[in-house]
């Protein structure tokens, strides 16, 4: 016996984590390279449905977490792309992909991390200061996800735990992707 008369299921695409790439697209994944998607509000959600095919093997990681939170230790801005850190621990607090917010200064999205106490992001900052604070997505939860390409596509549904979530991906290929196709739909009813 249900008591539902109806469920409306308004599922949404989400745009900050959508990926298309090859003919007509944007730039390949080298092998290894990362994607990272941005930070999405899954408020009102229950489900991640992640949606991907692609010519090379990728690993697929569904990040989660629950907002921004200040950045252990400080950072040092030289107009540069890069950043160097007192006190900080980049490796373990920080990925490939993050978002960062320096103070004074505009987001900035990491391209390598060399140590705890050293990294570059893709744009160069406009500021040369010392003793900064800096903001970042605390990513505490992460599923992960083999695609194999000789597999044709695949799909994972995840929980929302969290309050936002991004996905990453990293081409464990032997050569550069020719495409991927990666959508993202954010489900507020899953039933398994």
């Amino acid at each position: 016996m249900s008591y539902w008369k109806r469920i409306l299921q308004d599922v949404l695409a989400d745009n900050n984590n959508a990926l298309s790439v090859g003919p007509g697209g944007g730039a390949n994944l080298a092998t290894n390279a990362i994607y990272a998607g941005t930070a999405t509000s899954t408020l009102g959600v229950v489900g991640i449905q992640t949606n991907i095919i692609s010519d090379q093997n990728l690993t697929v990681f569904v990040d989660q977490s629950n907002g921004t939170i200040t950045g252990v230790g400080t950072v040092t801005t030289n107009g540069t792309t890069t950043l160097t850190g007192l006190g900080t621990k980049f490796l373990r607090d920080l990925k490939v992909g993050d978002q960062i917010w320096v103070t004074g200064d505009t987001v900035r999205v990491i391209n390598a991390i060399a140590s705890d106490l050293s990294l570059t992001v893709t744009s160069a900052f406009g500021t040369i200061a010392g003793g900064l604070a800096f903001t970042q997505y605390a990513w505490d939860i992460t599923d992960t996800f083999n695609f194999y390409a000789n597999l044709g596509g695949k799909s994972w549904t995840t929980q929302a735990t969290a309050s936002f979530f991004r996905v990453r991906l990293q081409n464990k290929g032997l050569a550069t992707t020719t495409f991927i196709r990666l959508q993202v739909a954010l489900c507020p009813v899953v039933v398994s």
